[in-house]
This record gives structure tokens, sequence and C-alpha cells, in this order.
């Protein structure tokens, strides 16, 4: 293969990772979603869970093992701690000494509520649907440890507090890729705390019209010199791609670049079947009107599981 590749136009689109807010170790036992193989291999450590726990003689450590951890409330974290609660409810029946119907599931989150992205009216719903399903919410709970056997959590001018756990899974924010970094090196360009490289109004890297850069790794200039970073959602990203052919296609006929303009269609986080909550213009939804609005064609984490 050769070391490099001569272009007409570049486009990156390099995506983020989720941030272990520089504890990387963490990620050996706390998995996160970000990937299908990540989704996978989450399924099968709790169905092993519910599993290890039959076998187990001992009282605190089958308590363990049916102790499940979600770190961060986000639209991630919300989707895959209801998950987990129909989950432990569906294979009920496939054990004979364990109900796994009443496995705790706890949903970390640092901020004051679920879904901060959201309404204080549809966090408060989708706080009580998730209660509904079984999982306890801890807000203000900062994790400060995790390994093979444990998360431990602390609130404001309170001690730490261990929670004896197997499953940890992890859905805590995330951080551009690391080529976000190299290309704002080239380019001159500055980058913000996710990492993410600040480009021009139509995509483009400054001083670089050839090279474009997309999705979850940019911050856009704006007209008045601020600039902003999206939501890290599909709906972005699509958008940001078409945006990239037009230009690409503008400049094969001569025409100048066009700023790109997001044109948000509304947000959207599920819970469990059948309930979720939405935020779409000006209209306000919860439990099933707000589900079935997901028939949008962009995968969720309950696609996979």
């Amino acid at each position: 293969m050769p070391d490099s590749l001569s272009f007409d136009t570049l486009i990156v689109s390099a995506g983020s990772h989720y941030n272990y807010f520089h504890h990387d170790q963490w990620q050996e036992v706390a998995e996160n979603p970000k990937t299908l193989e990540g989704v996978l291999t989450i399924r099968r450590r709790i169905l092993e869970a519910f599993e290890a726990a039959e076998l187990e003689p001992d009282a605190a450590r089958r308590a363990a093992w049916l102790t499940f951890a979600v770190v961060g409330a986000g639209p991630t974290g919300v989707e895959m701690a209801g998950q987990i609660a129909e989950i432990a409810r569906d294979v009920h029946a496939d054990f004979r000494s364990l109900d796994t119907s009443e496995a705790p599931v706890l949903l970390v989150e640092a901020g004051d509520r679920v879904l901060r992205e959201f309404p204080p009216s549809l966090s408060g719903k989708a706080a009580r649907s998730l209660a509904r399903l079984g999982v306890n919410t801890l807000v203000d709970h900062t994790v400060v440890a995790v390994d093979a056997r444990s998360v431990t959590v602390k609130r404001p001018e309170e001690s730490p507090h261990q929670i004896p756990t197997r499953t940890v899974i992890w859905a805590a924010g995330v951080v551009a890729s690391n080529l976000a970094a190299v290309l704002a090196h080239r380019a001159g360009a500055a980058v913000d705390r996710a990492g993410r490289v600040q480009v021009l109004e139509d995509l483009s890297l400054p001083g670089h019209p050839e090279v474009l850069a997309i999705g979850d790794m940019i911050r856009i200039r704006q007209p008045d010199g601020t600039s902003i970073a999206l939501p890290g959602l599909a709906p972005v990203a699509m958008q940001e791609g078409r945006h990239a052919a037009r230009v690409v296609r503008d400049r094969l006929r001569g025409r100048p670049s066009r700023r790109f303009r997001y044109r948000d269609k509304g947000n959207l986080a599920t819970i469990g079947r059948a309930s979720a909550v939405a935020e779409i213009k000006a209209f306000r939804l919860s439990g099933f009107l707000a589900w079935v609005h997901l028939a949008d064609g962009a995968p969720v984490v309950s696609d996979w599981f």
C-alpha cells in the first residue's frame, strides 16, 4: 500500500469515542455501546451475569452479579438502562432459582437530572418511566472508581460509596477522534475541550478548502464569529454528509461553496418498549406517541438488543 494518496477533495468523518475522563483503564471493565460489537458484548455480559448469579451460592456475590450500573444518563444511557431492566424481566422464566426481574439496575448521572438535553418536564417523565421499569436513578453522583467487582460513586460533600457489581456500562459523554487534533495542527485551527476541530461555515478546514470535516469531530464557525457544536446524532451527520456532497458538486461546476445550515427536526430518546420522550419543534411528547416517532431509520440501542 502507498504511504500517501493524492486527492481533489478529502472528506473526513472520524467521529468520536467515549470519554473516560483520563481513566482509560476503566474501559477494560466498563464496556461502552459506541459500536455494534460493543452492544453485542454488553448483551452477552448481561446474560452471563444472570447465569453466574444462578450458580453462585454466596448471597453477597450473587447480589453483585445481579446488579447492573449504567454510567451517564443521556439518551444512550437512559435507553441502555431501560433495555437491561426489560431483559431482566424477559429472561425471568429461564432461571429456576433466580428472580431476574428483581435485579437492581442503577443509572448513575453526575448532573442533577436525566436527559439534560431535554426540557425539565420531559426529563421528569423519563425518570418516572425508568422508575416504573425498576431502574434506580442516581443523579448528582460522580463515578470516582471502577474495577471488575465494583463501581464507586460520590455525591458532593459526601464520602465515596462503593457499589458491588460485576457489570458496568459506560455512556458518559464523548470526545472527538484524535484525528481532529491532527487536522487542527496541520491547518492552524482551534480545538475545544472535547477535542473537536473548528471548521468554516461550509465545513472546510481554515486555509484548506479541499478538506471537509463532518460529524462528531467538528465545531462550525458562524457568521458572527462564534462557533457551535451540533448534537452527535444521526440526522446531523446525514445533513452534513449531504452538504459535503453538494460542496463537491458545486466546485466541479465552478460554483462557490454554500454555508451549511442545520435543520433541527427535534430530539428523541427511547426508554423502553413503546416508551420514549420527544421534543419536536414546539411539541413535547412522551410515552407511545413519542416512541412511534423513532421510526426514522436511525439505529438505536434496542435495535441491537
